[in-house]
């Protein structure tokens, strides 16, 4: 615990004293290219693109303390956030189906239109009762997280098992 405290420390120290606190003349504050990474549950990774203004790179940092740092230039900074829903994509447009070769698999559109963007595991189409074969080629549509874990649990057990 002591060490963490330590080391935390170094860091905050570091920071002031580095070239990420070096201060900007406050009438130029400096222009970041600020690169936002997001990640759904799903796998969808967007990415957004916004011009920000601040005196230091330290000052930025702090307008976006929810994010993770990944690297930075003179005047652009990338910075990554996992997000703990599913995608927009999903949301409007998702479905689950069940591809040509028996696996669950995410549709953009429904399950006819054969735009795979995941695929889970492969179902062993033996088990599953006749509603849910036709449930699947016809699409289950996925309009929130619930939905989305709650599909992907009901048809884990009808997961074809390696011989």
């Amino acid at each position: 615990m002591l060490r963490k405290k330590v080391i935390a420390s170094v860091v905050a120290v570091y920071a002031m004293t580095s070239v990420f606190a070096a201060p900007i003349a406050k009438s130029e504050a400096q222009t970041f290219e600020v690169h936002l990474i997001r990640e759904y549950l799903d796998g969808e990774r967007s990415t957004e693109v916004k011009e920000e203004k601040a005196n230091t790179l330290a000052d930025l940092l702090l307008a976006y303390k929810d994010w993770q740092f990944i690297k930075s230039t003179d005047a652009s900074v990338v910075l990554y956030k996992k997000i703990h829903d599913i995608s927009p994509l999903l949301k409007t447009n998702g479905y689950f189906g069940i591809s040509g070769d028996d696996i669950l698999t995410i549709f953009d559109g429904k399950p006819s239109d054969d735009k795979a963007i995941h695929s889970f595991y492969q179902l062993d189409v033996e088990k599953l009762e006749s509603h849910l074969i036709d449930k699947l080629k016809s699409g289950i549509p996925i309009h929130s997280k619930k939905d989305y874990v709650m599909v992907i649990k009901k048809f884990k057990r009808y997961e074809k098992q390696a011989c």
